[in-house]
């Protein structure tokens, strides 16, 4: 999705949980704009590029959020990948994100929220702290 124009790049006014993949947007007055009553996140972005500044939320209801795809590989001292590790990621809040199993390849996506939006207050809750962990194999902690 590629939005660009001369004032609102997206306008919502009801719904929750609309979610955008790999969106961009340029030209805008205001790149989002989320004016539902509902108290919930009305509007997700994943993997999308978009000003923050440009956000909108101002009924302090409605919540955006920005999220990103982390790609994690686990492999073994030798090189050899990894498959059925949990794959844990929580915000910098210790808030449970998102839990995933690597496939046979050692490989597993997470979704991880960078920034959120609610009353026109900007809210970071990144880095994340993420957690691989298998039975007999040491567990594993980075920040991404």
């Amino acid at each position: 999705t590629i939005v660009n124009s001369s004032s609102r790049g997206i306008k919502q006014y009801t719904g929750e949980n609309n979610t955008f993949y790999n969106s961009s947007f340029s030209g805008n007055s205001i790149d989002v704009e989320a004016r539902s009553s509902v108290n919930n996140n009305c509007l997700i972005f994943i993997n999308s590029n978009l000003n923050k500044s440009k956000v909108l939320t101002p009924l302090n209801l409605c919540r955006v959020e920005v999220k990103w795809y982390v790609l994690v590989n686990v492999t073994n001292s030798s090189g050899s990948a990894i498959g059925n590790v949990t794959i844990t990621s929580y915000d910098i809040l210790n808030n449970l994100e998102e839990t995933q199993l690597t496939n046979s390849q050692g490989m597993a996506q997470l979704k991880v929220t960078e920034f959120y939006q609610k009353g026109d207050i900007n809210y970071y809750i990144d880095p994340h702290l993420i957690i691989a962990s298998k039975n007999l194999f040491s567990r594993i902690t980075l920040h991404a």
